[in-house]
């Protein structure tokens, strides 16, 4: 019997952990919304910059490094990906969504830096048989799991087969009380109570609740 309990005993979690009241990050993304603003309007100066300055034709240093590096963040991505997908981790969406940006990234370099050289139709071929579609794969892939996981939290997301669409969720849903108040189930105290107990229960309250002969009432 002892040996039977001992697995699950490492899933036990505090119920501590989950009293704490959610993190107000309003003011976290209002910062990041900023920032990102500020970002876009510079790069696109610098892309600007880029296309009046580069030249159209350079030679670079360090190429095999480049390529092996590149291939290797592939690799470590992709590992990281089946990981999470083989243990059922929450992991595996941002694992997903990086490794197919990735492979699409492949896919562009392989076909740009290629243009104008005899090995450019093996490149294109690569990109439109390979790189691609494992990039829509795991993207899609990606946006299920959002979907599967919205869905196994949200309840009302089980009535649609396809469930909400991501940009129209919020980033932190707000509450309604008054909905949770009268979705919260009774609890199983008299739902599974035998009809002695039951009873027993209720002239118990009823002896708590009554007033005896000749006392006041405050």
């Amino acid at each position: 019997m002892t040996l039977a309990l001992r697995p699950a005993r490492r899933y036990l979690v505090p119920a501590k952990r989950h009293t704490a009241p959610p993190k107000d990050i309003t003011g976290y993304v209002r910062a990041l919304t900023r920032l990102l603003s500020v970002v876009v309007a510079g790069l696109i100066v610098w892309i600007v910059f880029l296309g009046v300055s580069l030249p159209t034709a350079d030679t670079t240093r360090q190429w095999r490094l480049l390529w092996i590096g590149f291939d290797t963040a592939e690799v470590a991505a992709l590992g990281v990906t089946l990981w999470a997908v083989y243990r059922s981790r929450q992991l595996a969406i941002p694992a997903a969504l990086i490794t197919g940006t990735l492979f699409a990234c492949d896919a562009w370099f392989d076909v740009v830096l290629s243009w104008g050289t005899p090995g450019w139709w093996f490149s294109l071929t690569t990109a439109a048989l390979v790189e691609l579609p494992l990039a829509a794969l795991l993207w899609s892939s990606a946006r299920s799991m959002v979907h599967a996981v919205i869905a196994h939290q949200t309840p009302q997301t089980r009535q649609s087969a396809s469930g909400p669409h991501l940009r129209q969720l919020e980033l932190m849903p707000h509450e309604h009380p008054a909905q949770d108040r009268s979705a919260t189930p009774v609890g199983p105290t008299h739902r599974y109570a035998s009809p002695a107990s039951r009873s027993c229960s209720s002239r118990r309250s009823e002896r708590v609740g009554a007033t005896p002969p000749g006392a006041s009432v405050r």
